[in-house]
C-alpha cells in the first residue's frame, strides 16, 4: 500500500516541478489526465471517440501503457 503511495507521490511532483520548469509539458501531462479520467468515466465513449481520430490508436495505447504503469 505505501509503495503505490510513493510512487503517486512521486509522479505527482515530477508533474508539479515539470510544470514549473516546462509549461508545454504540464500541458501534455494535464491532456493525458484528462484522457484518463475521461476513459475511467465513459471507456467505451472515449475509445470511439480517439478511434476516429487521427492517430488516435497511438493515443489509446499509450493510455494503456500509462495506466499499466500506474497500476
Amino acid at each position: 500500500m505505501s509503495s503505490n503511495r510513493t510512487k503517486y507521490g512521486l509522479l505527482l511532483g515530477g508533474g508539479v516541478l515539470a510544470g514549473f520548469l516546462f509549461p508545454l509539458l504540464a500541458l501534455l501531462l494535464l491532456a493525458t489526465a484528462g484522457l484518463m479520467i475521461a476513459s475511467g468515466k465513459e471507456p467505451q465513449k472515449t475509445e470511439e471517440f480517439l478511434n476516429g481520430v487521427p492517430g488516435g490508436n497511438y493515443v489509446l495505447k499509450a493510455l494503456t501503457q500509462i495506466d499499466e504503469f500506474l497500476s
